[in-house]
């Protein structure tokens, strides 16, 4: 990795931020131009690194970098949601959380979103102004500081070889989809500066590097906020991980016109290697059949990822991952009853094989309460208590699972009357 850089930085600009002896630490009159300069410097030796090992082309111009507050950043990411599309997103993840249980009725899910990221990320790539904007709280530049400048440097690599950004706008009303793609792009910049560091900074612990780190605002987060934010570092790396091995950086560049679709294949690499395609499920005939008094609020995709999760609530691990496993597609609507304002989850989810479905249906009919399940007709209901009280109605054609969740009893069993009959 080394050789393929052009230009190197002289060691005299980093310091080790571990060590308040430093000589550099000392404030001064031009430090902080001095910093910037480095800064400048550091961020165009790991671009012709990264440039270089990836086989892509340099810009002719270099990423003009500025360091920034972390109130700054979140201004940015602020008005990145706003004018992106990704307002509505999070409107109706709202909702959605809201009532499976994951949030409060006072949580507003945008503005913890921004305080967790503004928290945790190093800085950001601007599409609007082309600049690298990165947190520094310290006048000199530790190795870490590259190393994370590096991180960003990868994300706006992404965006001017791949326009990552068009095709996540393209998914934005498949919020699993959204998830695989932000894995693909923060896993390639994870294991891209895991190959800068080690060879640049040999004596560096690149293990111990954190992008993200134990905050605050973070730990009071809620936990589906939590997991989903982590889902992309933890998962995210493996997946391309996977890729390079089978084919080197040449097929983790194809995955940027071969997007994952899905949080299965990030889950399952093997899936995404072997060409898995999640199905696309409809259920607008129920949508627009809907009872009397009903009225449609949403729809969208839940995925493996937040199906898990949710499974996650009343089942162990091991169990909510088995039953999770084997996910071919879904699709949800919300509706509401606007005399009573009951609401319902219609979800439809397809699987792999029976099998898989049958399993689904078993161990989520096993976590119900007061179950009462029929396995020679496929067909149940149940009250499940954990993270909210909802009432269950649950049948099983073939490889389609149809669930009604609703927060009324009766209303669960009118719904799925219908959902049947338009479904089969």
């Amino acid at each position: 990795v080394a050789e393929t850089s052009t230009q190197e930085f002289p060691d005299s600009n980093l310091e080790d931020s571990n060590n308040p002896d430093s000589e550099n630490s000392e404030n001064s009159e031009n430090s902080s131009e001095r910093d910037i300069s480095a800064l400048n410097e550091i961020s165009n030796e790991t671009a012709w690194s990264l440039f270089g090992f990836r086989g892509l082309t340099p810009p002719e111009e270099p990423i003009i970098v500025q360091e920034v507050s972390q109130e700054f950043l979140g201004r940015i990411l602020n008005e990145y949601i706003s004018t992106s599309g990704m307002d509505t997103v999070y409107e109706e993840d709202e909702r959605l959380y809201k009532f499976l249980g994951f949030l409060e009725p006072e949580d507003k899910l945008k503005n913890i979103y921004i305080d967790v990221m503004t928290e945790q990320i190093p800085g950001l790539y601007s599409l609007k102004t082309g600049i690298i904007h990165i947190v520094a709280d310290h006048k000199q530049i530790s190795i870490s500081d590259a190393l994370l400048l590096a991180f960003v440097q990868g994300l706006a690599i992404q965006e001017n070889h791949f326009q990552i950004a068009n095709q996540h706008f393209s998914y934005l009303m498949n919020r699993d989809a959204l998830l695989a793609i932000d894995s693909l792009s923060i896993g390639d910049s994870l294991l891209s500066i895991g190959f800068y560091g080690s060879n640049r900074f040999p004596e560096a612990n690149i293990d111990e590097l954190q992008i993200n780190k134990s905050g605050d605002v973070f730990e009071n987060s809620p936990t589906i906020v939590q997991q989903l934010f982590l889902f992309p570092f933890t998962f995210g790396i493996e997946f391309v991980h996977s890729l390079r091995l089978l084919g080197g950086w040449g097929e983790v560049n194809g995955a940027y016109t071969d997007l994952p679709k899905s949080s299965t294949e990030i889950i399952h690499p093997q899936k995404y290697i072997e060409g898995f395609n999640p199905e696309v499920i409809s259920i607008n005939n129920f949508s627009r059949r809907l009872p009397d008094n009903w009225e449609f609020i949403q729809d969208g995709v839940w995925g493996e990822f937040l199906l898990l999760l949710w499974l996650g609530s009343n089942l162990d691990g091991e169990n909510a991952a088995k039953a999770s496993t084997g996910w071919l597609g879904d699709r949800y609507v919300l509706i509401q009853n606007e005399n009573s304002g009951d609401q319902a989850i219609a979800f439809a989810t397809q699987w792999e094989s029976n099998s898989e479905a049958d399993e689904f249906v078993q161990l989520l009919s096993d976590s119900f309460k007061n179950s009462d399940f029929d396995m020679s007709t496929s067909t149940g209901k149940g009250v499940l208590n954990q993270p909210i009280n909802r009432f269950f109605e649950i049948k099983r054609n073939k490889a389609r699972v149809l669930l009604i969740v609703s927060t009324d009893e009766d209303s669960a069993e009118l719904l799925m009357q219908k959902f049947d009959q338009v479904m089969n």
